[in-house]
């Protein structure tokens, strides 16, 4: 299975519109394997796209562990990192007893 061809936004457009127009010149030979071949590009090209977002993504989390594990948990480019120190410094002076 592959994902919906009309969605596909990446470097695998010109194999989608192979397998897609061999599918339209061979309407009932794409059943019996007329097609495979481009099938199989397909497939081998989604899996290295699934492969680079996979560590695209790992590179990220890594990134985001040891900005956490170094102490820097509030991403000062968020719009809302402000707001969020000024609560946590509410609830602290909250939780700390008044005389």
């Amino acid at each position: 299975m592959h994902p919906p061809l009309h969605k596909v936004n990446s470097q695998c457009v010109d194999v989608v519109q192979a397998l897609e127009s061999c599918h339209s010149l061979k309407p009932y030979k794409k059943f019996f394997g007329a097609c495979n071949f481009q099938k199989a590009a397909l497939d081998a090209c989604f899996r290295r796209e699934k492969k680079s977002n996979q560590s695209k993504s790992l590179d990220e989390i890594e990134a985001s562990r040891r900005r956490i594990a170094a102490g820097g948990y509030i991403d000062e480019s968020l719009p809302f990192a402000a707001w969020e120190e000024h609560l946590k410094k509410e609830l602290k002076s909250k939780s700390t007893p008044s005389k």
